[in-house]
C-alpha cells in the first residue's frame, strides 16, 4: 500500500461523516418546505370556506332571509380575516 491509498482511506469516513451532515440538512430542509407547504394549503382551504360562507349569507340577505346586520357581520369578519391572514 502506497501512501495515497492511506490518505485515501483514512479521508473516507470523514467524506461520508460530511456527506451525511449534508444529506440531513437537505431532508431537514425539504421535510420544512413540505411543513410550510401543507401550512399553506390549510390557511388556503380556510379562507376558502369563509369566503364561501360569507357568499351564502349574502346570498341569504339578497333573498330576504337574513337581516343586513347579519350579513355585514359576515363580511366584517371575512375582511378582518383576510387582513389577519395576509
Amino acid at each position: 500500500m502506497n501512501n495515497t491509498d492511506l490518505t485515501l482511506m483514512h479521508e473516507l469516513p470523514m467524506k461520508t461523516k460530511a456527506y451525511q451532515r449534508k444529506s440531513k440538512a437537505a431532508a431537514l430542509k425539504k421535510l420544512q418546505a413540505t411543513e410550510e407547504a401543507q401550512e399553506r394549503e390549510y390557511m388556503r382551504r380556510d379562507m376558502r370556506t369563509s369566503v364561501l360562507a360569507t357568499i351564502d349569507e349574502l346570498h341569504q340577505y339578497l333573498q330576504g332571509n337574513v337581516t343586513i346586520e347579519a350579513a355585514t357581520d359576515a363580511a366584517r369578519e371575512l375582511a378582518h380575516q383576510l387582513n389577519h391572514r395576509w
